[in-house]
């Protein structure tokens, strides 16, 4: 919850430390370089379509809950 409001959406990052992931091993699921995956992580490159919708389907996560900015 942030300022009173319930925040339903999840951002990569929270996918993949839920997961208990490390980046290294993220980057290796999504078959992409670690520096690739993390500049994706960090807003300084967008991820993909495809790469969601990877990850959606490698975690079980409704593609309406992943927030990408």
């Amino acid at each position: 919850m942030v300022g009173g409001v319930k925040m339903d959406k999840l951002t990569i990052k929270q996918v993949r430390v839920l997961n208990d992931l490390s980046q290294k091993q993220m980057a290796f699921k999504l078959d992409m370089p670690l520096g690739t995956y993390q500049k994706k992580e960090q807003g300084r490159s967008p991820f993909t379509f495809l790469e969601v919708v990877k990850i959606c389907e490698a975690f079980n996560v409704d593609i309406n809950k992943i927030q990408v900015d």
